[in-house]
């Protein structure tokens, strides 16, 4: 009963510094697997995404060691993440490989940019419970033909 206690106090801290600290949210795009099509090799030329759900998150831009004062606007990757609470108050499973194999097909949505999710971790073990997790983005631009493309 006390690991219940303390990760229910952990997610909850941990939800709450975000939710002060970060008050900029982002949307969390899943694909829509059932209604988007793949072609002969295998590739989805137009992908479909479910509703989007509003979290919040600390998104933090990868900076080259090119231009020091590089702005968020002039990288195309990132990093976002997401307190756990975000999670389960949005009934969003995050426990299992297949889950974050899920989160390996999302889009977010920050700061008017795309971002498609290359790769999707856990962090912050605390009481069997992860705290964290983090999503590693690229950034989506349009096309010729208006299709979202990675960068």
């Amino acid at each position: 009963m006390a690991d219940l206690e303390i990760q229910n106090a952990f997610l909850e801290g941990i939800n709450e510094v975000f939710s002060i600290m970060f008050t900029d949210k982002c949307k969390l795009y899943f694909l829509d697997t059932e209604s988007t099509e793949t072609n002969v090799y295998n590739e989805t030329p137009e992908k479909r995404y479910k509703e989007p759900i509003e979290i919040v998150a600390k998104v933090v831009p990868s900076v080259s060691s090119e231009n020091d004062d590089a702005f968020f606007k002039d990288s195309n990757a990132c990093t976002v993440i997401i307190p756990s609470k975000q999670l389960i108050d949005n009934g969003i499973p995050f426990s299992t490989s297949g889950d974050f194999e899920e989160f390996s097909r999302c889009k977010v949505e920050y700061g008017g940019y795309s971002y498609r999710v290359t790769s999707a971790y856990p962090k912050t073990l605390v009481a069997d419970m992860y705290q964290i997790v983090e999503l590693s983005c690229i950034e989506l631009r349009k096309d010729s033909l208006g299709r979202e493309r990675s960068t």
